[in-house]
């Protein structure tokens, strides 16, 4: 099984997951109160140990708040194998188009909510709500 550690970290709860990349099933889930950092850091730690095969894939962070990614990646350094992780933001590279004026504006949960659909679905219309 080939898995990722999502972390979506928004305004008010921070949701940390496991992700079977082939079927696109969340094999476990953690939400928390984005400001406890202890909690947050705690869970990913522990889903790192419970999942070591995450460490073959980046970690996936989708954030709007800065402060918040550079205390995870802080932690991501600080450990004797460095994780590697991706930062979801917009860029011209990814297989979406965005009306908005400032794309750069596009909410990064909408952004994975896009990729979620086009690889799930590809090629069809689809909605999601999350």
């Amino acid at each position: 099984m080939e898995t990722v550690l999502a972390v979506d970290i928004g305004n008010t709860r921070t949701k940390i997951g496991i992700i079977d990349i082939q079927n696109l099933i969340c094999k476990k889930k953690s939400i928390v109160n984005s400001s406890d950092n202890k909690t947050i850091i705690y869970i990913i730690n522990t889903f790192l140990k419970q999942y070591p095969e995450t460490k073959t894939y980046p970690l996936k962070i989708s954030s709007t708040i800065k402060s918040k990614v550079k205390d995870i990646q802080s932690f991501l350094h600080s450990k004797k194998n460095i994780y590697r992780f991706d930062i979801l933001r917009y860029h011209n590279h990814l297989p979406i188009k965005s009306s908005y004026v400032n794309p750069e504006n596009l909410g990064t949960d909408r952004i994975a909510n896009c990729l979620f659909g086009i690889n799930k679905y590809p090629g069809k219309d689809c909605i999601i709500i999350s």
